[in-house]
């Protein structure tokens, strides 16, 4: 009885006690806890999307320090005890492969979370779930929440609004915090890495590692050393510390073993208690820094050469003069630029520099090889045609695979844009009743995906992030003209003002900045059969090294039997249809036209744009030495799209 007392009570409990060494990292995310839901330290219920679409009650639950989220079931059998727990999250932490499943509990850790979006379907599992819903299952997209991470996505349904929005806030404000605190110039390498580590070795989680613990710790950090000079390291650097009062409190597990000895006295010397995280991080930092410089740092070293040896700081002049101009070369560099990185790493006041702090500048980003100036971005930029620039772009946007058996998916273009992708390809062709305007690639067996969808996915985008650089959607547009109104329509109703419209004429491209959170459409506005792209409507493949043409569409049978997977990009297409409705002609923006030469490279208007594949490309150039310069004079006014051959 009493034990299913306290079987009852556990299945009641998600809070998840681990905590990660104190570091600037977590100091940093233990600032903003506040402005996190508080029920989501207790548990916030949600209905997971599984791989095939269902959903199955779960318990979405933050770790105290911010830095994991866990998913467990709420079934009383699959709740993990304490000690069991602290055995997972110590595994886990570590990097440990380990068997979620058997445990029921699937971990995200922070610093793997790429976005979090809300409010729509962009995901493979609740595309599946969609598919369930128009067989009875209904599910309302304003209620799914998805997190992108390392190993995919996790998807789920939070009923209540307020949750919901909070949610997503507190993820976005704990990873904003979180990479914040990895730019700072405090934060090494060697403290985002040995967090993880550290909780596998510290198993009794004191605190503190004894010279056990540390030269376990060397190995899993590929640190080698013989064990007999790594214990004299070790050995030594506690003498250091012998001076300092010992910190027989910081052990926070009572009753466990090393509590129990110190208690006896039966160490007596500060290696036998151990050394905090801290000191493991300049520990170590001593180690990999003096391997090859006879013992001393080589922060010291070049300190030394530099200023002297009897010299234990120096001035902002020092600093400038003698490290930035004569031994960098920085022939720029000024005493208010050296002391802006002396407020940094040295003094408060931006007027000297210790050893130690001259050690963290070195390893710095400041000192990058690249010039961080380059680094920031200078918004002036923005003022120039938008035929200036070069844009990241995306080919098959839709697909996650090879592009004959793989399948289309939204999350592919939440993706997309997620990692900055500007311009994104659509193969449109007609649906049915339901479905209407759908998107895959043609004669395949790849799937297909709603248009409707996809726009839904930019402008949730554009919402999140109103001053974005303008998105260009690149339409394939095989539709008949009912169809091809649709998405006219489709298009106007779910962007509204982000829609750009383009006018009759125009002599000059906007700017990026004119167009920052609008949609453009690349496409073509005129009908007739010079205005398509020929290598759409004949295209080649090779095959076992035998050049095969296709006029209208592929055999996808044959291919597979061929036994070829490695088909071109654009081998396999239908036919461009030959009439353009009205109502989407009169929204496109960029008029993809049919090259014929450049001899009258700046007379067409400024939104005609040519399409080329790489090959054809750099055919036009070995077949005509003058292309090289025109096509230069060309892209001053106009777009140029270059897509994989």
């Amino acid at each position: 009885m009493n034990h299913a007392m306290q079987s009852r009570r556990r299945s009641h409990s998600h809070v998840f006690t681990a905590t990660t060494p104190s570091t600037p990292i977590s100091a940093e995310l233990q600032s903003i806890k506040s402005f996190v839901l508080p029920a989501l330290f207790k548990g916030l219920k949600i209905k997971k999307a599984t791989s095939n679409g269902k959903f199955s009650t779960r318990v979405l639950t933050l770790s105290d320090d911010l830095f994991k989220l866990f998913v467990s079931r709420t079934n009383k059998r699959h709740v993990l005890g304490k000690r069991a727990l602290s055995k997972v999250v110590g595994a886990i932490m570590a990097t440990k492969e380990v068997d979620c499943t058997q445990l029921h509990i699937k971990v995200i850790d922070i610093a793997d979370i790429l976005f979090v979006q809300s409010g729509f379907i962009g995901s493979h599992k609740l595309e599946a779930a969609a598919t369930l819903a128009f067989r009875g299952e209904k599910l309302d997209p304003t209620k799914v929440v998805s997190i992108f991470h390392g190993k995919g996505t996790t998807d789920f349904i939070l009923e209540a609004d307020s949750d919901r929005n909070a949610l997503v806030s507190s993820i976005q404000i704990i990873r904003d915090a979180y990479h914040k605190a990895c730019t700072k110039p405090n934060i090494t390498m060697e403290q985002m890495l040995l967090r993880y580590d550290w909780f596998d070795v510290d198993s009794e989680r004191t605190g503190l590692l004894d010279l056990p613990r540390f030269l376990r710790l060397l190995r899993r950090i590929n640190v080698y050393l013989k064990q007999e000079e790594a214990t004299k390291i070790y050995r030594d650097y506690c003498l250091e510390l012998n001076s300092e009062p010992q910190r027989l409190g910081q052990t926070n597990r009572r009753g466990s073993k090393l509590q129990r000895r110190l208690s006896r006295g039966s160490y007596g010397h500060r290696d036998h208690i151990g050394i905090n995280f801290d000191e493991c991080i300049e520990l170590f930092q001593r180690i990999k820094l003096s391997e090859q410089t006879d013992g001393k740092l080589v922060h010291d070293v070049m300190f030394d050469q530099l200023f002297g040896e009897d010299r234990e700081g120096i001035t902002v002049e020092d600093f400038a003069q003698t490290f930035l101009v004569e031994k960098q070369g920085s022939n720029h560099a000024t005493t208010d630029e050296a002391k802006k990185i002396l407020r940094l790493y040295g003094s408060v006041d931006g007027e000297s520099f210790d050893r130690k702090s001259f050690g963290e500048y070195l390893l710095s980003s400041e000192n990058d090889l690249f010039d961080p100036a380059k680094q920031r971005f200078d918004e002036s930029v923005l003022n120039e045609s938008l035929s200036e620039y070069f844009i990241n772009s995306s080919h098959n946007t839709y697909l996650t695979g090879d592009q004959l058996q793989s399948k289309s998916s939204l999350e592919a273009y939440a993706a997309a844009l997620q990692r900055g992708c500007k311009c994104l390809e659509l193969d449109c062709f007609d649906g049915d009743k339901v479905a209407g305007v759908v998107v895959y690639h043609s004669y395949t067996a790849t799937s297909k995906i709603n248009f409707r969808d996809i726009i839904l996915v930019v402008k949730n985008y554009i919402i999140a992030k109103p001053t974005t650089l303008p998105i260009i959607l690149s339409l394939d547009n095989h539709c008949s003209t009912p169809f091809q109104e649709m998405m006219a329509s489709i298009l106007k109703e779910e962007l509204g003002e982000m829609l750009y419209h383009p006018t009759s004429t125009l002599d000059r491209l906007p700017s990026p900045r004119d167009l920052a959170g609008k949609v453009l459409l690349k496409g073509r506005r005129t009908s007739g059969k010079d205005d398509g792209l020929s290598e759409t409507t004949k295209t080649s493949v090779d095959m076992n090294d035998h050049r095969v043409s296709f006029n209208s569409r592929i055999s996808f049978a044959s291919l597979l039997k061929s036994g070829n997977r490695n088909v071109s990009s654009d081998a396999i297409e239908a036919p461009l249809t030959n009439k353009i409705a009205p109502e989407l002609a009169e929204i496109t923006t960029f008029n993809t036209v049919r090259f014929n030469d450049f001899s009258s490279a700046d007379t067409p208007p400024a939104t005609d744009m040519l399409s080329f594949s790489e090959s054809k490309f750099l055919r036009m150039f070995n077949q005509n030495e003058q292309n090289a310069s025109l096509w230069k004079i060309n892209n001053r006014k106009h777009m140029m799209r270059i897509y994989p051959s």
